[in-house]
């Protein structure tokens, strides 16, 4: 049998914890819930050739402006999925774009570590309480001038 090539990677302790419990729930090792967490990470990078020809990235942005003209109101489920976008396209946006998704990012990540707090206090609050998105009051910046900047440019 010939010998596969090792990857030494260190991970947080948080990330480990939930890399183990999902191996146990695949029923598989942590090496091989890895390898298979590789594997999809080149199928979709492979995939992936411009996030703004994914119908997936253009709902989030839509999502974005949406938010700029109309109050919205987002669940923490739906807030965790758009943190997710930006998570899986960001890797292949320019260096401009990502630096405009930052912000957004830690945004977002702290609407969640709020809700976790408030989760553990009322379980429900996952399904119930909503964070407001919009003019009056924005639960995250976005710099919508330099976006249609940078579209402008690309699609010139």
């Amino acid at each position: 049998m010939k010998k596969e090539k090792t990857i030494h990677i260190r991970v947080s302790d948080t990330l480990y914890e939930k890399m183990a419990k999902k191996a146990l729930q695949s029923d598989v090792t942590v090496s091989g819930f890895t390898r298979i967490i590789f594997e999809k990470y080149l199928e979709d990078a492979d995939s992936i050739s411009d996030p703004f020809e994914s119908d997936e990235f253009i709902s989030f942005i839509q999502w974005v402006y949406n938010v700029k003209y109309y109050p919205l109101s987002a669940r923490i489920y739906d807030i965790r999925h758009y943190l997710s976008v930006i998570e899986k396209y960001y890797p292949y946006l320019d260096l401009t774009v990502q630096k405009l998704f930052d912000k957004v990012v830690k945004n977002l990540n702290q609407l969640i570590t709020e809700s976790k707090k408030h989760t553990k206090e009322y379980p429900d609050f996952e399904f119930v309480d909503a964070f407001q998105f919009g003019r009056e009051k924005s639960d995250f910046s976005f710099d919508y001038d330099s976006f249609e900047k940078y579209l402008e440019d690309k699609f010139e």
